[in-house]
């Protein structure tokens, strides 16, 4: 058996799924489903002349399984309006920190993108007018393995209020920033995190199969 043939069939096989990599069709990599509770915690910055500005920011946590380096691409995410009728949101602040011992730590990513946020009405729950929103264009780069948090937070003259509709699913570890109380709310937030392996996970994978090839030679030379 050709060996030396084996590993170069391999790396081009290799190279051209990395290359390739761009063009793979987006994906959900990580998802919580909306409870349908009318259930939902605040996040919001006041854009009114109140000036309350950002006083409340509802962060979730989420943990890819190993496989090397995704990119989120897109969030989807549900909410509603409370204490007040809905209002018109301008504009969205996604950020992604790192994990800072159970809770947000240093910030590792953050996009502002104008608009709505695609709001679609879904419905109506626990008497609460609610939304779904998407989020795309997004590129942030992750490393699977670690974990991660995201927050959402509506540029929104008060009142009303939004908040970031509750999940069933996950490790109750959402947070919240509120005025000057800070802490965990015992809930998980529903959202959806889309996107695509980055090339270099497919590299590594192919390591993985060179090592593998590597592996047999040995044990049959």
């Amino acid at each position: 058996m050709n060996f030396g043939r084996t590993k170069v069939v391999l790396l081009a096989a290799i190279f051209a799924l990395a290359v390739s990599a761009p063009a793979f069709a987006d994906s959900v990599l990580y998802s919580q489903s909306f409870d349908q509770t009318g259930n939902a915690n605040a996040s919001q910055n006041d854009t009114s002349q109140n000036g309350y500005g950002n006083f409340a920011t509802t962060y979730d946590y989420w943990n890819i399984s190993p496989g090397g380096l995704y990119s989120v691409n897109e969030v989807q995410f549900t909410g509603e309006y409370f204490n007040g009728n809905p209002g018109t949101i301008t504009g969205w602040t996604v950020n992604v920190y790192f994990d800072g011992g159970g809770k947000p730590g240093t910030l590792q990513h953050t996009a502002h993108i104008s608009g709505n946020g695609n709001e679609t009405f879904l419905g109506t729950y626990g008497g609460f007018q609610t939304y779904t929103y998407d989020i795309k264009s997004l590129g942030f780069q992750e490393l699977s393995g670690i974990p991660y948090w995201l927050s959402v937070v509506p540029d929104l003259p008060f009142p009303p209020q939004w908040g970031w509709s509750t999940s069933a699913q996950g490790g109750n570890k959402a947070y919240q920033d509120y005025f000057d109380q800070h802490g965990p709310l015992g809930t998980n937030q529903a959202f959806t995190l889309i996107g695509t392996p980055e090339p270099g996970t497919l590299v590594m994978l192919g390591t993985g199969v060179l090592g593998l090839a590597g592996a047999i030679r040995r044990k049959l030379s």
